[in-house]
Formats: C-alpha cells, sequence, structure tokens
C-alpha cells in the first residue's frame, strides 16, 4: 500500500479542534478507499491558509524531501493554501519530490482540459473568497485592538489568553527565558533543541522543536511587550517576558550570523515537465546561475544534448502570448468553455442521488438509536442492548461524515462568464509570474523548443501551432 500523510488547518475563531477531528476523519475514510496508508498527521491550528508560514505545513514539506510518503491529503484544496502563487509553488515543490496532492472532497479530473481549468480557476475563487472575508472581518480586530484584546492567530508561546488578552505562563516562559539565555550564551541552536528534546520540552503543538521554531522564538517581538499588527508596532500591549536589551543583543547576534535558518528564494519554472528539446526530445529543466558581472539569469537547459540554453523570462512570455492569441482570442472559446463544464459536471451526475440515500439512512439508524433508548428507559439493559447503541451510534457518525463527504463533491455548477473573465482579463493587464503558472498550467499540454522554432500543444482537442524564429521574436 502507497503511503500518505494528512494535512489539516483551521483558521477563524468560528472553527476549533472539532474541525480539525472532522477534517481528519473524512480523509482517513478517502484513504481507506484507495487502500492509501496513513503515516503521519500535520496539523495547524489558527493559522491563516493566506500564507505558507505555518509550522505543520512546512515540516510536512521538509518532510517530502525525504521520501517518507507519495500522497498528501488534504480536506479541501483550500485547506492547503488561499494564495494562488502558494498554492502552485508548493504544489509544484511536492510534485518534484515525487508527491502527488489529493482532495478528499473535490474530484479534478487532471487528465482533461476541464480540470487544469477549473483548478486554475478554484486558485483565482479560493484567493478572492480570502481578501473579501479579510475586509469583513477588519474592522472588528481593529476594534479589538483598540480595547487592548488579541485578534485572533495561535497563541504564543509562553503565553496563555485570558479574557482575549495575553498572561504569561509562569511555567512555559521560563523555558523561553532559557532559550535567549543559551543561545545569547554561545549555544546554537541544535545544542538548544537537543537541551530541549533531553528534558522533554515540546513546542505549543506537543511536537519536537525544529530550527525554524527555535530562530522564530529568537526573533518575536511579542515577548518584549510588542505586537505588530497591520505592519504598526503597539509597544506595551503585550506583559513582556525578555528583558529589551537581552532581545537586542540576540537580534544583533542574529543579523550576524552566517548558519540561521533561511529559505530559499522561490523561483518557479512554469514550464517544467511540459518543455522538451527539439534536437533529442529530452526534457528541458530549469537553472539559475551568477554572470561575469555577478548578475542573475534564468534558463531551461537540456538534460542530454547541447542545445543552447533557453532564457526563462523570454520563453515563458513567448508561450503566454502565443496561448492568449490562440486560445483567449479565438471565435471557439465558448463551445470550448461550455464542453469543459460539461466534463467537469459529468464527474458529479451521480452524487444527489448518493446523498437521498444516505439521508434516508442516516434517519433509518436515529430511529433505531431512538428505540435501543426507550427500551433502556423501560429497564431493559443487557450487554447486547449497550453493544448495539454503541454499534448504531458508530454507524451514524460513519454516515454523516460520508454525507459530509459526498456533499463537498458536488460542484458549485462552474459558471461560463466566470470562467471567460478568467480568461478575458489577461488581454487588458500583463500577466504576472502568478497568471503565467495559471495560463500554462491549465492550457498547455507540451513545448517542443527548437533552435529556430516552436511547437505548442494544447489540452483542447488536441489543438497545437508550430511557429518559426522569426515570428516568434515578435512575440518576445
Amino acid at each position: 500500500m502507497d503511503k500518505a500523510v494528512i494535512y489539516a488547518r483551521y483558521s477563524s475563531s468560528s472553527q476549533n479542534d472539532q474541525s480539525i477531528d472532522t477534517q481528519i476523519d473524512i480523509c482517513k475514510k478517502f484513504a481507506k478507499a484507495r487502500k492509501l496508508v496513513i503515516v503521519d498527521y500535520y496539523i495547524d491550528k489558527g493559522l491563516t491558509g493566506t500564507n505558507a508560514n505555518r509550522p505543520g505545513f512546512q515540516k510536512m514539506i521538509e518532510d517530502s524531501y525525504l521520501e517518507k510518503f507519495k500522497y498528501v491529503i488534504v480536506y479541501k484544496l483550500d485547506r492547503f493554501s488561499r494564495d494562488e502563487y502558494d498554492d502552485i509553488y508548493y504544489e509544484k515543490l511536492l510534485n518534484d519530490n515525487g508527491v502527488k496532492r489529493l482532495s478528499a472532497t473535490e474530484t479534478i479530473p487532471e487528465d482533461y482540459f476541464s480540470g487544469k481549468l477549473i483548478k486554475a480557476v478554484t486558485r483565482l475563487n479560493n484567493e478572492q473568497y480570502s481578501r473579501v472575508l479579510s475586509e469583513r472581518v477588519n474592522a472588528g480586530l481593529d476594534k479589538n485592538i483598540e480595547r487592548g484584546l488579541m485578534v485572533g492567530g495561535s497563541i504564543t508561546w509562553g503565553y496563555k489568553l485570558v479574557d482575549k488578552k495575553y498572561v504569561v505562563d509562569d511555567e512555559i516562559s521560563k523555558h523561553v527565558q532559557m532559550i535567549f539565555d543559551m543561545y545569547i550564551g554561545g549555544s546554537t541552536a541544535k545544542e538548544i533543541i537537543d537541551y530541549l528534546s533531553r528534558n522533554g520540552i515540546y513546542n505549543s503543538n506537543g511536537n519536537k522543536f525544529q530550527f525554524q521554531h527555535i530562530f522564530k522564538i529568537l526573533r518575536n517581538k511579542r515577548y518584549i511587550g510588542t505586537l505588530t499588527y497591520k505592519g504598526i508596532e503597539h509597544v506595551n500591549f503585550i506583559p513582556p517576558i525578555i528583558d529589551k536589551s537581552l532581545f537586542a543583543d540576540v537580534s544583533k547576534k542574529l543579523s550576524n550570523s552566517r548558519n540561521q535558518y533561511r529559505h530559499k528564494p522561490r523561483i518557479n519554472y512554469s514550464l517544467t515537465g511540459k518543455l522538451f528539446c527539439g534536437e533529442c526530445g529530452s526534457p528541458m529543466t530549469g537553472y539559475s546561475g551568477t554572470g561575469r558581472h555577478g548578475s542573475k539569469f534564468r534558463y531551461y537547459k537540456c538534460s542530454s544534448c547541447h542545445k543552447k540554453n533557453e532564457r526563462k523570462d523570454i520563453l515563458e512570455n513567448t508561450i503566454v502570448n502565443l496561448t492568449i492569441n490562440e486560445i483567449i482570442n479565438s471565435e471557439h472559446l465558448d463551445s470550448w468553455i461550455d464542453a469543459a463544464i460539461k466534463v467537469y459536471n459529468e464527474q458529479f451526475k451521480n452524487i444527489d442521488y448518493l446523498l437521498k440515500n444516505i439521508q434516508a439512512e442516516i434517519l433509518k439508524t436515529k430511529n433505531e438509536i431512538a428505540n435501543v433508548i426507550k427500551a433502556i428507559k423501560l429497564g431493559i439493559i443487557t450487554e447486547s442492548t449497550k453493544s448495539e447503541l454503541e454499534s448504531l451510534e458508530n454507524k451514524k457518525k460513519s454516515l454523516e461524515i460520508e454525507y459530509l463527504q459526498k456533499d463537498a463533491l458536488k460542484p458549485n455548477a462552474p459558471n461560463h462568464d466566470i470562467i471567460k473573465n478568467w480568461f478575458k482579463h489577461f488581454e487588458t493587464k500583463s500577466p504576472n509570474q502568478s497568471d503565467k503558472d495559471n495560463i500554462i498550467g491549465a492550457l498547455v499540454s507540451k513545448v517542443i523548443k527548437y533552435d529556430n522554432s516552436i511547437e505548442v500543444y494544447f489540452f483542447i482537442g488536441n489543438h497545437h501551432i508550430e511557429i518559426d524564429l522569426p515570428l516568434l521574436e515578435g512575440l518576445e
């Protein structure tokens, strides 16, 4: 059986640990149906999906390099990320590590143009939803700040929340002080982690500390009483744990350290897996380097022969412009969109029928539970009665989870105008990197690059074009 992990997340104050439990239950049932064995769980509580700075999420990404699992299962794709660029970047990173992302409640047919298209539009809608949601809650959060109340998110390690205000956790705050003292005293992050592990001290999620956790603590201004909200620092907002002079010394040491934890800059090569050498047929992959004068350059290189390298920005811009000309401006666009929606909806035509059957089974089980409870009230209590009640309760819970799972599969009836507007907005704006990733990911199936010409294949009806270098230069 292939190995899989589950990633679960909630962010809003209206959600709680029960939200995580429900996500995990549905993901486990999804895995069982596909004969996947769950080997680990990565969980982030009270953290937004609009950025990737989530401990559980980053640990999952780190572990994907170790070939521990082949699949990451999420309840819905927006649990993975609500940021369009992050979603593309981290899904590609997982794919590069041999890991595939699966949604337990959304079926997106990857082999169809419609699947690629719906996925791209879904990413866009998730990001727009986050922006609207942010506007709705910001007014209330601003008022909380004015009243000296916390505004959500995870509780900083070393504190606890009482009446929506931070108070120092006397036990945990000692460990925070110790981390600062050890670091300024010359201990490395590894030595601090080893000390914490030996003494059974774990982070707020109950897991062992990683390098990024230590450096995050050492940089966190909340420990000197400062809350940063909307880019504005609110001094003395929180009771301090660390002396300001010690924090300043640690900050100076961190800025001078060459061994501090760093994220590599995110460079997304949109044509990876789609671009092939016209001379030998081998894949062309992305590389970066430094020129003689120190300038950075990025390019695609053939993995097998000596074909000349292709500049990343020029080639990707060319493919995007060709796609806009051939697909987005095509007179057949409306019929292509309708065909995509039809294929997508075909995946879900039996869901309403299944939901009705599950609802009927839930009602039947509830009635059976009521009868057993009635018998217990009448004094008919035996071992078999208790066992039957427990079995019925478990059955009801299983059916309710199945109903949620199937109900979430119902498509939101992809709208022709929304999809067409997604296409057409590229006519009036210069595509950014996220747009390029979406256009290439949703519409382009294969690119063959020769030194003097190019072939581009699209997902739509095996449509493809060939163009010579002189014409190509006019599209760069």
